[in-house]
């Protein structure tokens, strides 16, 4: 009892969870993962809004497409500067 006291136990013996090997994850990659899930599903909620305003105003298929294309802009300029980062290696 007095080595539980002066802290002769290790943590595992205590039933405390110990890292596993190569399945750990540092919070650079979880927030960078993260961020790519997160603004991932912020698009694609963005582009439902889109279809759905192209859709309940009947605006055509050609006002749904410049929908997409004029309201769109800010989301493909992100893309696009992903795309370059990770190919082009800037």
């Amino acid at each position: 009892m007095t080595q539980a006291r002066a802290g002769g136990y290790s943590p595992a013996a205590r039933g405390a969870r110990q890292p596993t090997p190569g399945r750990d994850m540092d919070i650079e990659r979880f927030e960078a993962i993260s961020f790519y899930v997160g603004c991932g599903v912020l698009i694609g909620y963005m582009l439902f809004i889109i279809w759905r305003l192209a859709r309940d105003s009947k605006a055509g298929k050609f006002g749904t497409i410049m929908l997409f294309v004029v309201l769109a802009v800010g989301m493909i300029g992100f893309i696009a500067k992903e795309a370059m980062v990770l190919f082009m290696g800037l």
